[in-house]
């Protein structure tokens, strides 16, 4: 009923675990349907330098592993959409 709302294309990869030198490794890189529902990138200027902080939020018709990437960013959690008994999704944070 709802599948028609994963209209945006987006770059996944699916976070496997740490190697043995503590890098993250990830499954090859595929295409997922999904809805960014809202959020913005945040650049901040300090003394450190620039970097990027943000509070987007994606809908996905099936769940996804925590620190994987999507879009490019890592995701922090993924929670199950109450929906009366139908699968109305997840949405997963990132940052």
């Amino acid at each position: 009923m709802f599948d028609d709302i994963y209209r945006d294309e987006l770059v996944y990869k699916e976070y496997m675990g740490l190697t043995n030198t503590n890098q993250p490794s990830y499954k090859p890189e595929q295409t997922i349907k999904g809805l960014r529902l809202k959020g913005k990138v945040k650049v901040v200027n300090d003394k450190d330098g620039d970097h990027t902080s943000c509070d987007i939020a994606y809908k996905t018709p099936e769940p996804l592993v925590k620190y994987s990437l999507i879009n490019g960013r890592t995701i922090m959690e993924c929670i199950k959409v109450p929906g009366l008994g139908h699968n109305c999704g997840y949405v997963s944070y990132v940052k």
